[in-house]
């Protein structure tokens, strides 16, 4: 079975949900993942980057930040991808991300769409137009899809309007296996050590990063792309590593280093449909996490040492003194057995199911 994957996203990020679907994907058939178009003459281009998963890359004249908010433009591209993806690769399963794919069912008239985020407005630069634009095409996506997956409450409380074959398929564990963990230098225990994998940016609190700094014996690490300018007005800047966009084996063993890793996020700007991927990301790797205490992780339940939630900064500090000081190798086995009882190739057998 081949499987056609349709996203607005690079291959070469910080692991999202999309290219973790891919690899667990990958164990049941081809995986051909539709990467978000770079600048150049309308092509595609493909590539092999990990076994049963090809690459294909399209190429536009307009760079795709501008491309998917613009109607019209964005119908010319994506009816030009579609009926070549069609020609190419017709008797793939389609399961898109891309909410703005309203045509789909004209060239895959079977499809599943994966909804992982509240797309509307949720961009840096708000503009009413894309927003409108947005709100009509996930409607029509959603209402002619064979089925929805969606990983929050909200998010299937919302598409359910528009279609009956909605189901709740929360976000999961990369696998990690024994053989990486058992690359991993062991942690220099000589102070705090918090980490932070993702996208470096507005959504997270700088006041928080600042508290967490302000201890004597904290270092911080940022792994992932940075927001231009996003350093500025951090405090103790010699204490803050940035190694970069890291993936595979690299990013186990990063994360294996912190002592305790973090996923904080602004309550005023959230997006509605959020649930945090990166703490899956912690846990696969054994190390504590202290998140923001999200609406939809309401009903979401944790064995002890594992997810340490806070309503605030000051709380947020706590909690991450508390999981330093708490931590015992029997509860970072504890958080790996967990991880793999909620790894992704168990929810891609749900996927699966749901799909037919």
């Amino acid at each position: 079975m081949t499987y056609l994957l349709l996203t607005i996203t690079g291959w070469d990020e910080p692991p999202r949900a999309r290219h973790q679907v891919a690899r667990a994907l990958a164990k049941h058939g081809e995986v051909l993942f539709v990467a978000r178009n770079r600048l150049g003459t309308p092509g595609l281009a493909s590539r092999r980057v990990e076994d049963n998963i090809t690459l294909i890359e399209p190429s536009w004249p307009l760079d795709y930040r501008y491309r998917y908010r613009l109607p019209g433009i964005n119908e010319l591209y994506l009816n030009w991808l579609l009926r070549n993806l069609r020609q190419r690769h017709g008797d793939a399963r389609m399961i898109t991300f891309d909410h703005t794919a309203a045509m789909m069912r004209r060239y895959f008239p079977r499809y599943a769409y994966f909804c992982n985020d509240d797309y509307i407005g949720n961009s840096s630069v708000r503009f009413a137009i894309a927003d409108r634009y947005h709100v009509r095409t996930e409607k029509h996506l959603a209402e002619r899809a064979t089925a929805i997956a969606a990983t929050s409450p909200y998010l299937v409380k919302k598409l359910s309007v528009f279609n009956d074959n909605v189901s709740l398929i929360p976000l999961g564990a990369p696998v990690v296996t024994d053989a990486q963990l058992a690359t991993c230098p062991p942690r220099p225990r000589d102070g705090l050590r918090i980490g932070l994998v993702g996208f470096i940016g507005r959504r997270i609190p700088k006041s928080l990063l600042n508290l967490l700094l302000e201890q004597d014996d904290a270092r911080l690490s940022l792994v992932g792309p940075i927001e231009k300018g996003f350093l500025d007005g951090l405090v103790h800047r010699e204490r803050i590593d940035t190694p970069g966009v890291l993936t595979g084996d690299d990013l186990v063993k990063e994360i294996a280093g912190f002592d305790v890793a973090i996923a904080p996020y602004d309550l005023a700007g959230i997006n509605k449909g959020v649930t945090p991927n990166k703490l899956w990301q912690y846990l696969a790797v054994g190390r504590p996490a202290v998140v923001t205490r999200l609406p939809n992780m309401a009903d979401w339940t944790f064995p002890d040492g594992c997810v340490y939630t806070a309503d605030d900064n000051d709380d947020f500090v706590r909690m991450v003194r508390r999981a330093f000081e708490e931590d015992t190798p029997e509860l970072a086995t504890g958080r790996i057995a967990f991880a793999r009882e909620n790894s992704w190739d168990k929810r891609i057998l749900d996927l699966l199911e749901l799909m037919g």
